[in-house]
């Protein structure tokens, strides 16, 4: 569960550290990619780079602002204006990156609404560890750089979706999410910076993921169409995820069908081959009854219904914003 001082909207920010969709067009031909060191015994992958490539990623998305293949969304702005291409001052003795892949699970939760249970998914991604990365930076030191003493902390705010393609970590499937074997898009992604210097650092063109060749079941599925057939680069000014994870009213183009998620969308990727092996890989919360479910509706003041439903779902983000989660449950229920 969230940390009480911690809102809504930076827990969002954490989880969403690239915010743009960025691709740089095709690579080097269709190709799986392969992890540094494959499966690790805590269940997540790495690739591993050196911090000489951060002029490398500025270039990359100084092409992709040229070409006006990012988003004019004011939000989508604010994240690559956010992006540095330096390690800060305090982290001045990095040498390299340790980029991670953890796998995520689609969450499920049963809202009892009307006399009826009504599934609702979210999206993964947008749930606290709940104690699964414990331990992580520890093991990373002894099993990655092979020295407990080494410094390693969390890295700048960089693209990290576009530092995992080049160094080979996943590849981007046409929905412009990073696909890494066996996890499939259902991951999070984590950048560490150490002071150890690897001998083999690997930096390749990106990649499109092989499934996506001759496939369209990702535009095809996104009602509100920022995946197009004709641009590999997605329009993320129109994606769902990018208004649901706000406060804000949603926009009158909106197709109502678009709203399939509690938080974050799935329509392009629960369909997805790539992903048909993790469907039923869920992280399955507690029931919310009828009367918590017309609590959230309706904005009522009930602490011990309020403490209730934080207990059954609170790992969700978005639950220490009520009236944020009221709004979201609400387009999903009366679609």
């Amino acid at each position: 569960m969230m940390n009480s001082g911690e809102s809504r909207r930076s827990f969002l920010g954490k989880l969403s550290a690239a915010g743009a969709a960025l691709y740089l067009g095709p690579g080097m031909g269709l190709a799986r990619a392969e992890t540094h060191a494959g499966l690790m015994d805590m269940g997540y992958k790495y690739t591993i780079s050196s911090v000489d490539c951060l002029p490398k990623l500025k270039t990359d998305m100084e092409r992709l602002v040229e070409r006006q293949k990012i988003s004019e969304h004011a939000t989508i702005q604010e994240y690559v204006d956010a992006f540095t291409y330096e390690l800060p001052e305090e982290q001045s003795w990095g040498k390299s990156f340790v980029i991670v892949a953890i796998p995520n699970k689609i969450v499920q939760v049963d809202f009892h609404y009307k006399g009826e249970k009504r599934r609702v998914l979210v999206a993964p991604g947008y749930t606290a560890s709940g104690g699964r990365w414990d331990g992580i930076q520890e093991h990373i030191k002894e099993h990655v750089i092979g020295d407990k003493d080494a410094k390693l902390e969390y890295g700048p705010f960089i693209p990290q979706k576009l530092l995992a393609a080049r160094s080979g970590l996943g590849v981007y499937g046409r929905n412009n999410i990073i696909y890494v074997p066996e996890f499939g898009s259902y991951h999070a992604l984590l950048t560490y910076v150490t002071d150890h210097e690897f001998e083999r650092q690997p930096w390749r063109n990106p990649q499109m993921l092989r499934e996506c060749e001759g496939c369209d079941l990702c535009y095809e599925n996104c009602p509100n169409k920022c995946i197009t057939a004709e641009n590999f680069v997605i329009d993320a000014g129109r994606c769902v995820t990018l208004y649901n994870e706000q406060d804000a009213d949603m926009p009158d183009w909106m197709d109502p069908q678009a709203h399939n998620a509690l938080v974050g969308c799935l329509l392009c990727t629960i369909e997805c081959p790539a992903n048909l092996h993790r469907i039923d890989d869920l992280d399955i919360m507690e029931d919310i009854t009828e009367e918590e479910t017309d609590m959230i509706l309706t904005g009522a003041e009930n602490e011990a219904l309020k403490a209730s439903i934080e207990a059954k779902i609170g790992r969700i983000g978005l639950v220490a914003d009520f009236g944020f989660l009221a709004r979201n449950l609400k387009l999903l229920l009366e679609r």
